[in-house]
Formats: C-alpha cells, structure tokens, sequence
C-alpha cells in the first residue's frame, strides 16, 4: 500500500497537536514524503531504511547517527501486516521515546479511517455506475454482471431529493439505511442528480412497500426530509429497465400530486396519473390558464376550494355550506360566478372534468 503525500503531511501535522515535536513520515524507501520541518522533505533517512529493514523500532541517540536522520525514534507503520511507511519523532531520545507506541498507534488508525473512505467512496461510485447503467438499459456494456441481476425479479423505486437540501453525509447515512434493511441486501441504491434511486431484486410489491415505509419515516423522523416514492412494475428483462424507471418516474410525480393518499405510489395501482403524467407540465399549465384566465389571482383559491368540495361533498350545497360557513345562497351564487368566469358549470358533468383539470393541474403546478 502506498501512502498518499498529502495524507501523510496532515497525519504528522495532526500528530504534532499532540505531542508538540516535529515529526516525519517516511515511505517504504526511507525517503521523508511529509514532515513538520518542510525542509526535510525530499530527502533520505537511513533510520527509516534499517527501521523498515528489521521491521522493529529504531532508537536515535545522536542527530546523523544514521545519515539523513536526526536524533530521535522511528517507529515501523503497519497495515494488514504490512509495513507501509515509518513514522518519526525528533527530539531528545529519552523523552520521545514514550510518545512512540502512542503516535505509532494513532497514524495507523488515521491510515485505516482514510482507507476505509477511499473505498466507501470507490464502492458509492461504483453502485451509481451500475445503477445508471441498468436505468439507461446499458448494463450488458459492463465487464461484469452483478450477481443474479439478470434472473432475479426487479422494480425501480424513485423519490426526489433537492440537491442542496442534505448535506453528503445524510446521503451516504440514507443509502446505509436503505441497504442495511432489505432482505441480503438485494437492492443497489444511489443518489443521482436530484433523484434517490433503488433498484430492487428478487423482489414482491409487499417487500418494496415495507421497505420504503421504512426509508420515509426514518427520512422524516431523523432528518426531517419529506420522500415520496413512485416505483414501478416488477420486470425481468435488464434491456427494457429504461422503460420500467420511467414508469417510476411517472409513479413518483404522481405521487407527489396525491401525496394525502400516501408517500409511495406503485405503477400498477395508477389510474388517472396515467393521462397527467403523460402530457407535458406546460402543456397542462397551458389548459389550466385557458380555463381559469379571467378568475382573479385573489380569488382564484376561493373557488379552487369550492370546487373540490363540490367533488367531494357531490354537489350538495348544504355540506358545502356547513363546510366554509356560508349560506346555502351564497354559494349558489359562487358556483354560477364561477360558470360565468369560466364557461364551465360544474353542475353538468362533461364541465365538471374540465374543471377539475384544470383546477387539479393549477394546484399542482410549479408556476401556481
């Protein structure tokens, strides 16, 4: 294993906060790679070269009792049994000596905490890679096939996550938890972009369900971080994945328009999300300004909210009365302020859908 410079510089400038001596880190040649006198670096310690040569701690009594080297002790720095460098501490022999164990300890724990960063980052990298490649339907392009993918029964999940509104460690803390909790791990999971993917395998809709029940409430308990999930049919064949994750996304944009209805929507169970999330966001805003232009921006959630609870209450004045605490008559005389407004009567049905759309699509549009 070979020690990255900059590494090594801020292990012996870390350790110089603990013990207040200059120290130095030498490599697996004796050569100094980093030390807290800039002006030894570069240059070769022979302490270093017998102390990685006997694989035992070097004692330094005298400054150039091995060249290069000043008095003081070097210590072999080990990983997986290997010796991968020598750490040194300059100074009075007699009284650094204590501090060897001690600062020998501590940078081979600094080494494996960097260790084990790199190669979380290389696997996080990793997962997103396999994970674009299944979702753009190019997964056969890899070197590899990872285990059972091609066989296990899969589904793609897909919540949406605001770029800067979670910090890099509640990412990687969300995609612990997301794989720690599913059966032998069988998911791959990543953030792209703005969007919290899963890839499920060897899976049922009820295992999914429980699963991203799991992943919403410790998002919203833990971070306070609102998910809603649309996921999508369960599929076998990898070359049609890009078609089943845009059935996820389809699934999560509906989602989030019925999220009263709750935070995960599966393909299967939509209906009417269907039709909207097949028309373009413009286009729908388009038919939504067209049928609800000449109603005043003021007035506009005043008859939004009449209308819905004429859907829900099917068409009884009385409830709706009961409702906004209005007289039966005056809302007789909204609902036909609102047909002269628009054209539209919700009281006939073919006018009744217009309306809805367009008050739906105006309640859930980025532009309202």
């Amino acid at each position: 294993m070979k020690i990255n410079e900059n590494l090594a510089q801020n292990i012996v400038e870390s350790l110089k906060d603990t013990i207040k001596q200059d120290i130095n880190f030498m490599d697996q040649d004796g050569i100094i790679i980093a030390s807290t006198d800039l002006k030894r670096i570069g240059s070769i310690h022979n302490g270093a070269i017998e102390c990685i040569t006997l694989g035992r701690t070097i004692g330094i009594i005298y400054d150039n009792e091995y060249p290069g080297a000043k008095k003081g002790v070097n210590l072999p720095v080990k990983f997986d049994k290997e010796t991968i460098g020598v750490i040194g501490i300059s100074g009075e022999y007699e009284i650094v000596k204590k501090y060897g164990t001690i600062i020998k300890r501590m940078t081979e724990i600094l080494i494996k905490e960097e260790w084990i960063k790199e190669n979380q980052n290389i696997e996080f990298e990793n997962k997103k890679y396999i994970i674009e490649s299944i979702l753009n339907s190019q997964l056969y392009n890899l070197d590899f096939l990872p285990k059972n993918i091609e066989t296990d029964a899969k589904a793609i999940a897909v919540s949406k996550i605001k770029f800067n509104s979670i910090d890099f460690s509640t990412k990687r803390n969300l995609i612990k938890l997301t794989e720690s909790n599913y059966k032998n791990n069988k998911l791959y999971t990543s953030i792209i972009h703005d969007r919290f993917v899963i890839v499920y395998l060897d899976c049922t809709y009820d295992d999914i369900n429980k699963h991203l029940n799991l992943i919403v409430n410790h998002a919203n308990n833990s971070y306070n971080l609102k998910l809603n999930f649309g996921v999508s049919s369960i599929f076998y064949n990898l070359d049609k994945a890009h078609e089943f994750y845009k059935q996820a996304l389809r699934s999560q944009k509906w989602s989030e328009y019925n999220n009263k209805k709750g935070p995960i929507l599966f393909y299967k169970y939509m209906d009417l999300g269907l039709i909207l999330t097949s028309i373009e966001d413009k286009d729908l805003y388009e038919f939504s300004y067209k049928i609800l232009k000449n109603i005043d921006n003021k007035d506009i959630e005043i008859y939004e909210e009449l209308f819905f609870l004429y859907g829900k209450y099917n068409g009884s004045i009385t409830a709706i009365a009961d409702n906004m605490f209005m007289h039966k008559n005056s809302i007789q005389y909204r609902l036909n302020k609102l047909e002269s407004l628009t054209g539209y009567d919700p009281r006939k049905y073919n006018d009744y859908v217009v309306l809805w759309f367009a008050f739906f699509t105006l309640k859930n549009s980025e532009n309202y």
